[in-house]
């Protein structure tokens, strides 16, 4: 006999779900997304999907333009390409996409552009989790695994329960962590972003904040809204897989300039009073370490551009300086 946890959702008891997807020159990982939507088990006619295109210059838009208009006649998802005319980055492509969400949304789908999901994916978060069922429970996820190699990612992330938190603020979480019980559900302050559901009532008068534009954007939303008093789920049975590089040997200026910048905005927001002063202080005695750490050891060539990259980033914390890179 079937567990009612096991037996797919009716159409009739299917929240209406709208997903949104940034997309910033890489439409071949947007319609390989998009096309493991279409596939998914599940009612059609309960789905919207808004792709965000920060303003691309690969033709991205006419070309999943040209995709959706060829794949249209196969399915019944409420589909639409807005164009934010210039990179407005990560979090504001997010907001603008819930803004134009139609009004009887249940659940956001907060996509990454680079992920690709299985059938049953939705089926099983909303049956096996509370989502549906908890007013507490606003965000549910599943594993989220390398495509290239199918190694876990972490899973999302808890406040450093040691000194810790006063140089990195969070400490990533792996599944392995979540299954051997080190660190309980409970604890997790922030979901991985690249594919995680949220009520749409919540979502939607919270927001992201455009001030991160790239990275740490879901862990500020997270801690926000733990601090309300919701909590999260990992639902273990199912899985996207991520795009993401494997590599661990080299990072980016680009990233490196984030990181250094919002890292530090991060711990501004969370910490308050003596903490937030504490904070700082620990932070600008570690600019040395993180300088030989990100920049040195495992910045990509050439070095100048990473070690320009970083205090620029640390320099436009201390001036307030938020939103995309100059």
């Amino acid at each position: 006999m079937s567990r009612e946890s096991d037996l797919p959702l009716e159409t009739s008891d299917a929240p209406r779900i709208g997903a949104i997807i940034p997309n910033w020159n890489g439409f071949q990982f947007t319609i390989a997304c998009l096309e493991s939507i279409l596939g998914l088990d599940y009612p059609q006619g309960k789905l919207e999907v808004i792709v965000v295109d920060n303003g691309s210059t690969d033709h991205s838009v006419e070309q999943i333009n040209l995709w959706w208009q060829q794949n249209r006649i196969r399915t019944e998802i409420k589909f639409q390409v807005l164009k934010a005319g210039a990179n407005i980055g990560a979090p504001a492509a997010y907001n603008l996409g819930i803004l134009n969400l139609r009004t009887d949304i249940d659940i956001i789908w907060k996509l990454d552009n680079d992920v690709v999901i299985p059938t049953d994916y939705l089926q099983i978060l909303l049956r096996k989790s509370s989502i549906l069922k908890d007013p507490q429970t606003v965000a549910v996820t599943g594993q989220v695994r390398r495509y290239d190699d199918f190694a876990d990612e972490t899973i999302g992330s808890r406040i450093y329960p040691t000194f810790k938190k006063w140089t990195r603020v969070v400490e990533p979480i792996s599944v392995s962590q979540l299954i051997s019980g080190a660190v309980q559900q409970v604890d997790l302050v922030m979901l991985h972003g690249a594919s995680t559901l949220y009520v749409a009532s919540v979502l939607a008068s919270e927001k992201f904040d455009a001030r991160f534009f790239l990275y740490y954007d879901d862990t500020e939303l997270g801690i926000r809204l733990r601090r309300l008093g919701y909590h999260f789920e990992v639902i273990l049975d199912t899985h996207v897989l991520h795009w993401s590089s494997k590599s661990t040997q080299s990072i980016s200026a680009t990233r490196i300039y984030f990181w250094a910048r919002n890292q530090l905005l991060l711990g501004d927001i969370v910490f308050k009073g003596i903490p937030r002063i504490w904070y700082r202080i620990v932070q600008l005695l570690l600019i040395p370490w993180k300088f030989y750490r990100w920049v040195l050891v495992f910045g990509s060539s050439p070095r100048s551009t990473c070690a320009h990259y970083f205090l620029k980033g640390v320099w436009d914390f201390w001036r307030g300086k938020f939103g995309p890179m100059d």
